[in-house]
């Protein structure tokens, strides 16, 4: 059984390797965060985040950060 970490691993691993995507690695991982947002929200406020919206968020973020 296979983590969120061993999954975030690998896919860095993989994005890192390849010198065209590494700009795609703070993409990816705040697409991650937001939809780990999303569950939570989900599961403990019994809201629902159109997937726009979560893209939208993560695109926000990014560019503040």
């Amino acid at each position: 059984l296979l983590t969120f970490c061993d999954y975030w691993l690998e896919l860095s691993n993989v994005i890192r390797q390849h010198a065209d995507a590494k700009p795609l690695l703070p993409i990816v991982a705040y697409i991650l965060w937001y939809i780990w947002k999303c569950r939570d929200a989900l599961v403990f406020e019994n809201v629902v985040w159109p997937f726009q919206d979560v893209l939208m968020k993560a695109s926000a973020s990014l560019e503040e950060f």
